[in-house]
């Protein structure tokens, strides 16, 4: 094994706002609580299938005004450059796509008009920052992580772009005047940067509890089990779904988030079942392929397949007398305040709310230390737990009938909210393709 990182978990709650201004730090704070957690009602279930299919229709706007207002860059990472009109948009509680607009708002309407087919669902409002001015902000703090001083490296957790109140977070594990001010001077002092105090805790895996189901049928399905070695492994996580190499589509497998194994090897129940080649914890990316062995006899034999299930008998296989349906192989990038639905062995089930699409964390390889972040993660407000690791993240539209792949679960963060690698970025990086 090359490399392996552990995630680091850190408290959801974000408290005690502060502003980074050029003028006094210390006077401007906010001493309410802000749940970080997404819209609506409901925003986080647990055993429940969110149908986003309310919201399709300001989805499909949403990627129409993106595809049709930005640009798109090649580099080491392909990015998205956005004009300067245009502030972020997210899908309201009456399921409307609101786009909002730095600058004259006349303006702003009519260049987005020219991109969308219907403008129905649409509604504008103003805001003081472009989107591309808060992702410029972001890029600068992750080029800049490796040259911060220690103290102010050790002290970041968490810094992202929160789309709906047009601010970028950035999370501190001491957040007190001394270490605001030490980050405003060694990485960046924008006006858009909110500071909240934010735990970076870190964490061994717990042993998995003693697999005694019987097991009739062993196969590799989203949501469900796997682990690093036999049933006393320490390191066990989920399966995403599954998928093949491009340039040899005899080749299948599943994927998982790289961090979840510790070693090459694959094994459900005990039993080995595939090796991960190239499994990618950096930059934008925590997922890894698990290849299936042809050489396996037959009655050896696991079939990667994209079986969902209502409930897991013993929390980690299927239960094939509530089958729900399959996992689709489109994949699918949901607007903010869109429900996305998580399957994992540990948790089961959840549901919850993209609060983010550009959100980055701090990890940390267990055995040398090392910090780096990963960007560009999606946040949403669902459910996860040790175990989970790996497992899929889909957005769900009854409309369609379509469980549309979205993402890789990467880690939960606290009791409420998860970080997810964009299933996207994932398989460009893998050189895999869904089927």
């Amino acid at each position: 094994m090359k490399y392996m990182f552990i995630p680091l978990a850190c408290l959801i709650v974000l408290i005690s706002f502060w502003a980074c201004e050029d003028t006094d730090i210390s006077e401007n704070v906010d001493n309410s609580t802000i749940v970080f957690n997404g819209t609506g009602p409901l925003a986080m279930q647990v055993d429940q299938e969110a149908d986003a299919s309310d919201k399709f229709d300001a989805n499909e706007r949403g990627h129409e005004i993106i595809d049709g207002i930005s640009e798109i860059v090649k580099g080491k990472i392909t990015k998205r450059v956005f004009p300067d009109y245009y502030g972020g948009e997210y899908v309201d509680d009456d399921n409307n796509l609101v786009v909002l607009i730095k600058g004259d708002i006349n303006e702003g309407r009519e260049k987005i008009r020219q991109v969308v087919k219907d403008e129905r669902i649409i509604r504008y409002k103003e805001c003081k920052y472009s989107y591309q001015e808060m992702t410029d902000v972001i890029d600068i703090i992750t080029d800049k992580f490796d040259k911060m001083p220690e103290n102010v490296k050790d002290n970041l957790s968490i810094y992202c772009i929160y789309d709906k109140e047009n601010k970028i977070v950035v999370g501190l594990k001491k957040c007190d005047h001394k270490a605001i001010e030490d980050f405003c001077k060694n990485v960046i002092n924008h006006p858009s940067i909110e500071f909240s105090q934010h735990d970076r805790l870190s964490f061994e895996k717990p042993k998995p509890e003693p697999i005694k189901t019987v097991i009739i049928r062993r196969e590799m399905y989203p949501g469900g089990y796997v682990s690093d070695g036999r049933l006393d492994s320490s390191y066990s996580g989920s399966w995403a779904f599954r998928a093949r190499y491009i340039d040899d589509t005899t080749r299948v497998g599943m994927v998982t988030a790289a961090h979840v194994l510790s070693t090459d090897s694959a094994y459900i129940d005990g039993v080995y079942v595939g090796s991960q080649e190239v499994p990618i914890l950096t930059d934008e990316i925590d997922a890894s392929f698990v290849v299936v062995p042809s050489h396996l006899p037959p009655w050896h034999y696991i079939t990667p397949d994209n079986f969902l299930s209502i409930e897991y008998s013993g929390g980690l296989y299927p239960n094939y007398e509530n089958e729900m349906g399959e996992l689709s192989s489109t994949l699918y990038s949901p607007v903010v305040g869109t429900p996305v639905n998580k399957r994992g062995w540990c948790t089961g089930r959840t549901f919850g709310y993209v609060n983010s699409t550009n959100f980055c964390a701090i990890v940390q390889n267990i055995s040398t230390h090392l910090q780096r972040p990963i960007s560009n993660m999606i946040y949403a407000s669902l459910t996860s737990d040790h175990g989970d690791s790996g497992g899929i993240v889909y957005t769900y539209f009854s409309s369609t009938n379509k469980r549309c792949i979205t993402g890789i679960v990467c880690s939960k963060d606290s009791t409420v909210g998860t970080r997810i690698t964009k299933a996207e970025l994932a398989i460009q990086a893998l050189g895999i393709e869904t089927y």
